[in-house]
């Protein structure tokens, strides 16, 4: 009779299981754009082990700042996002003049 370890025996010969690495790829946080068609966006990102938020207006990089870690990371593109905000920048899905069969009240 088989008392369930047999396989458990078995399976200490195998290599342990590994473990899947941290995830370390740019992340966009927001995408934006003026009426006149120009587009800034932010992303994080990590380089020579530190976290920087860049941030992009028509896909070149206009800003860098190195922060102690993804929540500061977060919430300094939060704040740029604002500054934007104010400067006539909105979220591109705000932007309804540029979707077809979509009035400017959405």
């Amino acid at each position: 009779m088989d008392d369930g370890t047999s396989l458990a025996k078995s399976v200490g010969a195998m290599s342990e299981i590994a473990v899947p690495p941290t995830y370390n790829e740019p992340t966009v946080m927001w995408r934006m754009q003026r009426r006149d068609g120009c587009r800034a966006h932010a992303l994080i990102d990590t380089a020579k082990g530190r976290t920087r938020v860049v941030w992009f207006v028509n896909s070149r990089p206009v800003g860098a700042r190195y922060v102690e870690d993804w929540t500061a990371a977060i919430q300094w593109t939060e704040r740029l996002q604002g500054q934007y905000w104010i400067f006539g920048w909105r979220l591109c899905d705000d932007v309804t003049e540029d979707r077809p069969g979509r009035s400017k009240t959405g």
